[in-house]
């Protein structure tokens, strides 16, 4: 099952050496807007891929870092 762990404003939360319960277990990194609903941010999956699916296509406005699909390379602003 999933665990779900809420903290308050600048909190930080570390996972590791975390073994599921069931092959393919995935964690899945999500946030949301006060009230929101959560979008996903990052999937880890067991098979060591990572997916980001929500990251911009444009470059248009990101900080100096910022991660961005830039037609399917992933590029650093």
């Amino acid at each position: 099952s999933a665990h779900t762990v809420t903290t308050g404003t600048g909190a930080s939360l570390t996972i590791r050496n975390g073994k599921g319960s069931t092959a393919g277990g995935a964690v899945v990194v999500a946030c949301s807007a006060t009230n929101g609903a959560p979008v996903t941010l990052a999937t880890f999956k067991a098979n060591g891929k990572i997916n980001f699916g929500n990251l911009p296509t444009s470059s248009a406005g990101l900080a100096t870092g910022d991660l961005w699909n830039n037609s399917g390379v992933l590029s650093v602003a």
